[in-house]
């Protein structure tokens, strides 16, 4: 499997080419995006900026989300859900996109690559 490793904005992703997937690891979800960005829900959501959503569409790539240290599965939806289910907002200059984690949002996929989970540690590392 050959990965790339891309950066938008500072935030890396991880991006298989061979299988039309783009894989970013967020640290923890967004807790207060229910109340802060006034969703429909109160609840937590993931974010994603908007340079990396539109190289994923561009490209015609899957986004599975790693969240936290949980290393046994990762979270998919398509661009599509994002666009017209998410909440456009502006953090520091740079334009976010919080889409609600719900299942009906995103689908649990537990079979994944472990070189994604060793390649986001060497990610994290370098300077």
């Amino acid at each position: 499997m050959n990965l790339r490793v891309r950066e938008f904005e500072g935030q890396p992703v991880l991006i298989d080419l061979e299988n039309r997937v783009l894989y970013f690891h967020h640290k923890r979800p967004f807790y207060a995006a229910g109340r802060i960005l006034n969703l429909s829900r109160r609840g937590p959501a993931l974010s994603l900026n908007m340079a990396i959503l539109n190289y994923a569409i561009n490209h015609s790539l899957k986004i599975r989300i790693l969240v936290g240290d949980v290393a046994d599965r990762v979270y998919e939806a398509d661009a599509e859900t994002w666009l017209t289910c998410g909440k456009r907002y502006s953090r520091e200059g740079v334009e976010l996109i919080a889409l609600p984690w719900r299942q009906e949002y995103f689908k649990t996929v537990r079979e994944f690559p472990s070189e994604v989970l060793k390649q986001f540690k060497l990610v994290a590392e370098a300077p």
